[in-house]
């Protein structure tokens, strides 16, 4: 008995698990025919069945039966698996040679078409289907990888602020849908957060006061927030209350900016995708964003004084000059206003240079309080700043030099021992009375006036 269990198994040890299936099945068969005979005679009790004749005759039958079914159910198994071999392999080859997220969707496409023949067969659904879906995990993690990588590269082709907020929302939009991304970061003073990009929302900045920023400091990198109920659901254009935030943080207590995402009920069930890649690049994002912001204020010291916060001279003289053209070519008024602080020297001289920085910093400061947001302010050299009032008549452009003059006149710069009150004098030159769109011409009869201004008892203006 222990021979024929090994010979038996000798037999069989070194086929296929498919050929040893097709052996027992084909093993089974034949057991079945050869107890016909006997299942004949224990039913008849007729000895005929015993014959063995009958039996070689079973048998006879039997192997031929065998023999058939062994061809046509191995062709069938075999080539059904060598077909999803074979279809396998194209598709992992394409997976190996993924670089973009095209070359994903290109694989995803080709997965569903070379898998959809084998889904039909009914024995090995669910084989194939757990293959699907083992791919499609494949694909998840490698989609991941490659959005990050895309995302990054994209990301770091511009150091332009504007330009890298738009490319950061319109890509993590594209990529994972989300229904709404804002991007708030620091501006170049680094005292307020300011809207950078926006996909989706109408109007954060009632969200972003002051109470949430200390609140967040005490937050990790992601949270969650829910909005008060007063606010109104079109500052949002979403159906949600909830918003899922990323604190932009590069280093300790230095928080550079907000990422909003919007939430809907419908999209719950995304969003993990969207925080699982959000915490792959939430260290390069930080720099990133920190090295556009260190650009930008480089930009702007190279061109605002440093002291006094307006444009130095020479960007105020290139925006003076593209004034000039435009109230030429538009014929204008276009009006100059040189202020010089009375009396500097003297403040200096008694109370030191730094008392002096003070000065010239708040008059600064006055002096852009005192005008439109599209008039240009410009320090022109030492105590001297240069105003252009475009497109005011110059009786209204007087009333503007004025004010600016007495807003400056009710300055109380009080430091520890001494109140200082800073007067200007007040030069004004214009187009329309002027005759002429030259900027030197224009310059030279506003200095002569600020000139008889100073003559005549300073804190004057002195207009045509």
């Amino acid at each position: 008995m222990r021979f024929i269990k090994k010979k038996f198994l000798k037999l069989v040890e070194n086929k296929s698990i498919i050929e040893r299936y097709i052996f027992f099945t084909n093993l089974t068969i034949l057991g079945l025919i050869l107890l016909v005979p006997l299942g004949s005679y224990l039913i008849t009790r007729n000895t005929l069945f015993l014959n063995p004749l009958h039996f070689a005759l079973s048998a006879f039958i039997g192997l031929v039966q065998i023999t058939l079914i062994n061809q046509l159910f191995k062709r069938e198994i075999t080539g059904f698996f060598k077909s999803l071999a074979e279809n396998l392999e194209i598709i992992f080859t394409k997976i190996g040679k993924i670089r973009t997220l095209s070359d994903v969707r290109d694989v995803k496409r080709t997965k569903e078409v070379l898998l959809k023949k084998f889904q039909g067969e009914p024995t090995f659904r669910h084989f194939i289907r757990k293959i699907n879906a083992l791919i499609d995990e494949i694909l998840d993690v490698i989609s991941l990888k490659v959005t990050k990588d895309e995302f990054l590269r994209r990301l770091t082709s511009t150091l332009n602020l504007q330009k890298l907020g738009r490319i950061f929302t319109k890509n993590l939009v594209r990529s994972f849908q989300p229904p709404a991304v804002a991007l708030y970061l620091k501006d170049s003073g680094g005292e307020n957060y300011i809207l950078v990009s926006n996909e989706g929302f109408a109007n954060l900045q009632e969200v972003l006061g002051e109470g949430f920023v200390n609140k967040a400091r005490d937050m990790g990198a992601f949270f969650y927030i829910e909005l008060p109920h007063e606010l109104d659901y079109g500052v949002l254009k979403l159906k949600s209350r909830k918003l899922f935030v990323v604190k932009l943080q590069p280093r300790e207590n230095q928080i550079i900016g907000f990422i909003f995402v919007g939430i809907t009920s419908e999209y719950e069930q995304k969003l993990e995708r969207l925080k699982k890649f959000l915490r792959e690049v939430y260290t390069p994002l930080c720099l990133l964003f920190e090295n556009a912001l260190e650009h930008e204020k480089s930009l702007m010291y190279a061109k605002v004084d440093p002291l006094t916060g307006v444009f130095n001279r020479g960007e105020g003289v290139k925006r003076l000059k593209i004034m000039f053209r435009k109230a030429e070519d538009s014929g204008h008024n276009l009006c100059i206003l040189v202020i010089d602080i009375d009396n500097f020297k003297k403040i200096n001289d008694t109370y030191g240079h730094d008392v002096g920085d003070i000065v010239l910093k708040e008059v600064a400061k006055t002096i852009k309080n005192s005008v439109r947001d599209n008039d240009l302010v410009m320090r022109w050299g030492g105590e001297e700043f240069l105003v252009a009032v475009p497109n005011l008549p110059p009786d209204k452009v007087y009333d503007v030099a004025e004010r600016i003059r007495r807003n400056i006149a009710n300055l109380k710069i009080k430091l520890a021992n001494v109140e200082i009150h800073p007067t200007v004098s007040i030069g004004v030159a214009c187009t329309d009375t002027e005759k002429t769109y030259s900027p030197d011409e224009l310059f030279k009869r506003a200095d002569e006036r600020l000139y008889q201004a100073k003559k005549s008892g300073k804190n004057k203006v002195v207009a045509p």
